[in-house]
This record gives C-alpha cells, structure tokens and sequence, in this order.
C-alpha cells in the first residue's frame, strides 16, 4: 500500500513539475517581443524604410527583452538616436506586439563644408549622408564656418517654405567676406544677400527686382544684384 502511495505522489509531483516548466516557457515566448507594425511619417525623403527600422532595432537585441515598461522605453530611446529619426513613440500591444510611430526628418539644406557634407534640420542638427537615398535639397558652400549654423538654417527654412524660392534659389555660397551669395536657377545674377538678418525684407526687394526690373531691362542687362543696404537695390550692369 505504501509502495502504491509513494507511486502515486512521484506521479503528482511529475506532473505538477511538468506543467509549471511548461506554463514558464509558454510565459517566456509571450513575453517576448515582436514588431507588429511600422509607421513612418513625412517619409519622403525615403531616408528611413520599415526594414531599416526592424534592422536597427533588431540588431541591438531590442526585441530580446521582455515586455516591461521600462524595455520599452528603452526602444523608444534608442529609435531617436537614429540620425534620420525626428521623434519616435513606441507602444506594445497585449499579445507583446511592438508598434511603432515615427517621425522622419525633413532636411532643410545640404552642407558641403571641406571635405565634409552632411544635410541640416530645421533645427540646425547635423544629419549625416545617408547610403540609401540622396535627397535633392538647396546646397550650401563655400567658406561655411565663418556664418553661424543657425543663421544659416533660418535662411534655408525661409527658402524653403517659400515656393518661389524654392524653385529659383538653388544655392547659397558663403564667400571669404562672410558674404552669403544666392546662386539663382535662372537668370544668372551674382546675388549679394549680405548676412542673413531680415530675410523678409530682403527677399521682398529681390522679388521687386525680378518683377519691376528684369520685366524692363531683361535678364541679362545686370549680372549683380546686391540686396545688403536698406532701403534699395545696388545693380552692376555686363
């Protein structure tokens, strides 16, 4: 009889054994994490893609750890430390799936500094060259460092915002004076912006030249047009 007894509590013991290892495995692949959905935002530049924000988190482990908030967290985190991602909101799901939320960034220039190129934010953030997508966007050169970043962004985020300039302004030259020299699409002018405080106004008087002047002289009667001094436009005829 004791003998049937001891049988009987090994079996118990077996089978509670068995059923807590399998409950913990089943809990540790719930527990796991898994990318349910990639949503990427002002993404015309292509700079980011679905599989490029599953590589980027799958090759540093992200999905490794467990469901907690602080992990998480963590993948948030590390999603804004791409270059090419503005701001990233992350939220797991109750099956653990991973959803994502990003918002790419939308470079305002492209900086060709020496032996440096790299693109600029709207908010004057360095964004390095990306090997996947090469963006079209208002080049800037010349002796670069003697103007200041920001002044620099404020006049490409006034360019572009504008469409008028956007179309016609292709590059900003930067020369040994400090000078910014807008390079124009057509029509060929040397123009002298001086620096780049009050860019409304200046534009303003660039636009009265093409509308008032060019409309009588012609293109190529005047090769620079310099927008430095208040209150009028200084012309250098061929």
């Amino acid at each position: 009889m004791n003998i049937i007894l001891n049988i009987l509590k090994w079996l118990i013991v077996l089978i509670v054994f068995t059923l807590l290892v399998s409950f913990a495995s089943k809990k540790s692949i719930l527990d796991k994490l898994y990318v349910n959905h990639i949503n990427i935002e002002s993404n015309k530049d292509k700079f980011l893609s679905d599989s490029i924000i599953f590589n980027y988190i799958n090759n540093k482990s992200l999905l490794d750890i467990d469901s907690s908030l602080n992990n998480f967290q963590l993948i948030e985190l590390t999603l804004k430390q791409n270059p090419y991602v503005d701001n990233a909101t992350v939220f797991v799901d109750y099956n653990n799936g991973v959803n994502i939320e990003i918002q790419a960034v939308d470079p305002v220039a492209r900086v060709f500094n020496k032996s440096k190129s790299y693109y600029l934010d709207k908010n004057s953030r360095e964004i390095p060259c990306s090997s996947n997508f090469t963006k079209r966007s208002l080049i800037i050169n010349g002796d670069v460092d003697l103007v200041d970043v920001q002044e620099l962004c404020s006049l490409a985020v006034y360019i572009k915002s504008d469409s008028l300039w956007s179309a016609q302004i292709s590059q900003v030259f930067i020369e040994k004076n400090a000078d910014i020299i807008l390079i124009p699409r057509v029509g060929g002018q040397k123009i002298i912006f001086g620096n780049a405080s009050y860019l409304e106004l200046k534009f303003n008087k660039l636009k009265l030249f093409y509308k008032d002047i060019v409309r009588f002289k012609g293109w190529s009667y005047y090769n620079i047009v310099n927008l430095k001094f208040n209150n009028q436009i200084v012309c250098t005829k061929n």
